[in-house]
């Protein structure tokens, strides 16, 4: 259930997303549908603290995950109070509106939850996650050839130019192109 309650949540934060970037006024259908997906995590995390009381905190195999649900909860409930504020007076231009629109993209972080109720999924992420190394290094590799290429062929062309063409007339830039086309055909 709660992986299908994140995937809504999810599709609710795109579809608020394009409708502001379209410039549409996003109505009151899509706010109560986020604020009731606040509360059902709120809810969550809510008994999950009362059921395992400080193991929500020490657990080492759910910890990490714990600290994230609570953060996400906490962000969420802190956007919905500013979204509160905002409508009672504030302007749209102020940086407490700023404010709210990141709090709402750290809100799509809870699609990272769905990790935790599938295994392939996790595993996937970890072979991401570990792979990236090798992935730094061959990008390195790669800028290498790159500039190997890069040298090779700025000598050649300087090699050509300096061999077929005088630079100093003004017109330089026509003759290698001509000397260029004249040395194919040959």
């Amino acid at each position: 259930v709660t992986a299908l309650i994140i995937a809504l949540n999810s599709i609710l934060i795109g579809v608020e997303v394009d409708i502001t970037a379209r410039g549409y006024a996003i109505g009151d259908a899509l706010p109560i549908l986020g604020m009731m997906c606040t509360v059902y995590f709120a809810l969550e995390v809510v008994f999950r603290l009362w059921a395992f009381k400080c193991e929500f905190f020490t657990d080492k195999a759910n910890r990490g995950w714990n600290f994230f649900d609570a953060s996400l909860v906490l962000l969420s409930v802190v956007d919905i109070v500013m979204q509160t504020q905002l409508q009672e007076g504030e302007n749209a231009g102020s940086v407490f509106f700023a404010a709210i629109k990141t709090l709402k993209m750290f809100r799509i972080l809870r699609l990272f939850r769905v990790f935790r109720f599938s295994r392939q999924l996790s595993n996937l992420a970890l072979m991401i996650a570990e792979s990236t190394n090798a992935l730094l290094w061959a990008i390195v590799m790669l800028m290498l050839i790159i500039y190997i290429f890069s040298i090779l062929i700025t000598t050649s062309c300087s090699d050509f130019v300096k061999l077929n063409v005088d630079i100093d007339e003004p017109d330089w830039f026509s003759k290698v192109q001509q000397d260029d086309s004249e040395t194919v055909r040959e």
